[in-house]
């Protein structure tokens, strides 16, 4: 914190005041005596006070550290890095951004990862891992530790879902909203719209089976995403998931080449 303070500069003129007095006394008698008595007296004062006062104090302190010190409530955001179509099988040794920052960690040998962030705020992790394909998990955290999903696809896995579809455009990416429910079950009768442009909008609607997801709300059974497929890159793409009271990211950056995520726990 730098600080400077103000000059204040006080200047007091006084002036006295000069005085000049004189008196004369004649007596004239037939005598002829003459007596005069001149009396000068003069008094002049000045007086001149000037006082000049000025401080200047310099506080500089310059700290650098990992922590925040902002008084805000910090909590942990915690990313689970795994593979999109096998829940059991965590991604170790992925690099992991908190983006916007220049902090990033390696996920451990379970696929986790963890970074210390201010409450009630919106994140972004950004996810490399050899044999993936590059994933950004968009999340809110509130007011407590909060764990987001790297679910990370490998091209072959995107192009299962695409087929019938799509097929993956480079120059675009995808985008993957989760919808779920009490105890992380997917939602049923929920569904999503994206104000995004892209060419397809595909719903699981269970195991390894995907249709067709316009006017489609997720049934049981269902893995509980959509798939927006070659959506053109944006970096404030409405999501809007009905019914509402879901708790979740709704707005998200799209990048080419790469899967966006974001999950919403509608209750």
């Amino acid at each position: 914190m730098n600080r400077a303070t103000w000059i204040l500069g006080i200047a007091l003129l006084g002036c006295g005041d000069g005085k000049a007095g004189g008196g004369g006394d004649a007596d004239t008698d037939v005598d002829t005596d003459t007596d005069v008595d001149t009396d000068t007296d003069t008094d002049t004062g000045t007086g001149t006070d000037t006082g000049t006062g000025s401080g200047t104090g310099t506080d500089t302190g310059t700290g650098t550290g990992t922590g925040t010190g902002t008084g805000a409530l910090m909590v942990n955001l915690s990313g689970h890095a795994r593979d999109f179509e096998d829940p059991d099988a965590p991604i170790a040794a992925a690099n992991v951004v908190l983006d916007g920052t220049a902090r990033n960690a390696n996920t451990d040998a379970t696929g986790n990862v963890r970074f210390p962030v201010e409450a009630s705020a919106f994140y972004d992790l950004l996810m490399s891992a050899e044999g993936f394909l590059p994933l950004r998990s968009a999340a809110r955290v509130e007011d407590s530790d909060y764990t987001t999903d790297l679910w990370a696809m490998t091209a072959a896995e995107r192009d299962a879902i695409l087929t019938g579809f799509a097929t993956d455009d480079p120059s675009k990416g995808h985008l993957v909203v989760y919808i779920v429910g009490d105890a992380a079950v997917p939602k049923t009768g929920a569904t999503v719209e994206f104000d995004g442009t892209y060419e397809a909008k595909i719903a699981s609607e269970g195991l390894d089976t995907y249709v067709d997801g316009e006017d489609y709300a997720l049934i049981d059974g269902s893995e509980g995403f959509f798939l927006f497929a070659n959506v053109d890159p944006t970096d404030a793409g409405n999501v809007d998931v009905l019914p509402g009271r879901c708790a979740g990211r709704g707005i998200v950056a799209i990048e080419a080449g790469t899967v966006t995520l974001t999950r919403f726990d509608c209750p």
